[in-house]
């Protein structure tokens, strides 16, 4: 008498049995090898994947998923409850300090880099390295700009209401990026072909054709602006840059920020 549990049924005559009681081609290797859990496997990756992950981001990008409260458009809140970022990241010291620290890691090995992690105030913004990534050949840093309104000086009429703050960010995105790229061409002097030093570019998310709400440049409820990007942070093999990279923070950077993020700077009539 057949057992249709027993493994050692010729395989011929448990898929005829197998058929013959509707259970497929597959039922003689489900039960040889069991079933089922490669693909409960997947549908748990893919509910994990399906979930934000804030720090994978880059700055920027449609926001057409999970926000938190402070950015649903009506808030006021700041910058604290995105996701991701946080607004209370240990102050390190000023510009002149994070200068120092650069020079202080020049030569050593990349990973020294983290010691730049948290944040820097610079005169009118302040900067918050977010990570630093492990290798020169990994993907870019991510780093963001705080400007508070009273420095950003942009017009009430701007920001407003929710429309208008995506479209004001939307307009700030693409000047920032316009300027990051100079600010990358003034730093790209340094490199020395392929087996030279590496890093140097500083990336804005640049938005497409369509006016959408995104995470490259924000705009608060009470007009602060946050600006997020990606910094190759400079190496020479895997050794730091430092002198480098303090160029780039300290100068490029922050004159990047001052033309595109402060509106004195700005062309007032453009924007409308």
């Amino acid at each position: 008498m057949l057992r249709s549990s027993s493994l050692c049924i010729p395989r011929r005559s448990v898929t005829a049995l197998g058929m013959s009681g509707n259970r497929g081609r597959g039922w003689y290797y489900k039960q040889k090898y069991g079933g089922g859990g490669s693909r409960n496997r997947q549908q748990q990756e893919q509910q994990g994947s399906d979930s934000y992950q804030a720090d994978e981001r880059l700055g920027g990008g449609n926001v057409n998923r999970p926000q938190a409260a402070g950015w649903d458009g009506d808030d006021e809140d700041g910058f604290a409850a995105q996701p991701g970022y946080q607004a209370g990241a240990r102050l390190l010291g000023d510009a002149q300090q994070l200068s120092a620290t650069l020079h202080r890691l020049d030569g050593k090995g990349y990973k020294a880099y983290r010691d730049i992690q948290g944040a820097w105030q610079f005169s009118g913004f302040r900067l918050l390295v977010d990570h630093c990534q492990g290798d020169p050949y990994a993907a870019p840093s991510r780093l963001r700009v705080q400007v508070p309104a009273a420095v950003a000086a942009l017009p009430p009429e701007l920001w407003s209401g929710k429309l208008r703050r995506i479209a004001l960010g939307d307009w700030l995105a693409r000047k920032l990026a316009a300027e990051a790229n100079r600010a990358s061409a003034a730093a790209a002097g340094q490199a020395q072909g392929w087996h030279g030093a590496k890093g140097g570019d500083v990336t804005v998310d640049l938005p497409g054709q369509h006016v959408l709400e995104r995470t490259a440049v924000l705009v608060s409820g009470a007009g602060d602006v946050e600006a997020r990007f990606t910094v190759g942070l400079p190496a020479q093999g895997r050794s730091i840059m430092g002198p480098w990279c303090a160029q780039i923070l300290t100068q490029h950077l922050a004159r990047a920020v001052q033309s595109a993020l402060l509106f004195p700077a700005l062309d007032g009539g453009a924007i409308w």
